[in-house]
């Protein structure tokens, strides 16, 4: 709706520039009247737009699940699933560590390598969402035995 308002004061403003026979003076007000309302509108329009830190907590993105398959030399597919239990507002964004990590007992690993990124990831609010991402994970050999993957959650950005 507000876009609708702002092509029509877009359509005033040329109104009042070129048609209309207003004194110049009463042109130049009415036009920055007319530019600054559209202004406001776009500023408003945009306003609950921009994805912002602390609106969802990373705590509230579960891990569905991790998929991880070897490419090419030291690359492997990433395949990760997150749930948003979020009620509240839409994540967009989300900055994860992948980490591989080689385990001669459960309880005793050796991190190997670890990849960290930033990327868009549209999950909605009470949902579950899949992107796969290539990642190079340098020192990481295929085929080395009892390798482990692990995914941790670093931040996420939302929008309400």
């Amino acid at each position: 709706m507000i876009r609708v308002v702002i092509v029509v004061l877009v359509l005033v403003l040329i109104w009042v520039l070129f048609l209309s026979n207003f004194p110049k003076r009463t042109r130049i007000i009415l036009a920055s009247i007319t530019v600054l309302l559209a202004l406001l509108g776009a500023w408003f329009d945009g306003l609950g737009r921009n994805p912002k830190t602390g609106v969802v907590d990373a705590n509230e993105i579960r891990v569905c699940s991790l998929e991880v398959a070897h490419t090419y030399r030291t690359n492997f597919d990433v395949t990760l699933c997150l749930q948003n239990t979020a009620t509240h507002a839409d994540v967009t964004r989300v900055r994860y560590t992948v980490v591989a990590e080689q385990c001669v007992r459960p309880d005793d690993c050796q991190v190997l390598a670890q990849v960290t990124r930033d990327t868009l990831f549209n999950v909605p609010r009470d949902a579950q969402s899949s992107k796969t991402q290539n990642l190079d994970f340098k020192p990481v050999d295929a085929l080395v035995s009892n390798l482990n993957w692990r995914v941790t959650i670093d931040s996420v950005k939302a929008i309400k």
